[in-house]
């Protein structure tokens, strides 16, 4: 139950990081736009 969580929230994290890097990189090319 323990590594599931820890594993459920790695994932949540990794998530969380990888749509804060497309967001930005959407950002930066509609600003070079």
């Amino acid at each position: 139950d323990v590594i599931r969580k820890i594993r459920d929230s790695i994932r949540s994290l990794h998530a969380d990081e990888i749509f804060r890097i497309t967001n930005n990189f959407e950002i930066k090319v509609l600003a070079c736009i």
